[in-house]
């Protein structure tokens, strides 16, 4: 949203977003340009008190943490005069990822869910581990757990969630 809270008509206003290079499937609407990283939206004059709203949908990338928007620009064409917006920090958590997808996650941190094809200790998994084996549809995944003999336990087609 873009609001002129000035007492003067701002002229050719143009706001730029650079996007972090991780989003993937940037879908912008008509109104707005793409040059590489950075969304430039022109939303013509705002009169003293009028506000504009636009929307991009991007989808965010496989992996938890936190999304940075930073360097949000507002100018107004020509007259030199420039608006920061304040930084906006999104926290990207939860949810589950597909197997085939983990699997491409090198030294990441995913949750996965599905369906046992394996019982838990059914293969030697050390004097105090434990490990059994999921699929969900798109791929299969061993689960090991430190310490977990005899304290996990996970019969064929278990399955959470």
């Amino acid at each position: 949203m873009v609001q002129n809270l000035s007492s003067d008509t701002l002229a050719d206003l143009v706001i730029q977003i650079p996007l972090p290079e991780t989003l993937d499937d940037i879908r912008l609407p008509s109104e707005w340009e793409r040059d590489g990283t950075i969304m430039q939206w022109q939303p013509g004059s705002i009169e003293p008190g009028e506000e504009r709203t636009s929307q991009i949908d991007v989808q965010a990338p496989w992996l938890y943490g936190t999304l940075t928007l930073q360097n949000v620009l507002g100018r107004i064409d020509q007259s030199g005069v420039f608006v920061l917006a304040p930084v906006l920090r999104t926290e990207i958590s939860g949810g589950v990822i597909p197997i085939n997808v983990a699997r491409t996650l090198t030294n990441q941190v995913v949750i996965v869910e599905g369906i046992a094809t394996m019982y838990t200790d059914g293969l030697f998994a050390g004097s105090t581990g434990t490990k059994f084996y999921i699929d969900d549809g798109t791929a299969g995944a061993q689960v090991y757990v430190a310490g977990g003999m005899g304290v996990v336990n996970v019969p064929i087609g278990a399955r959470r969630g």
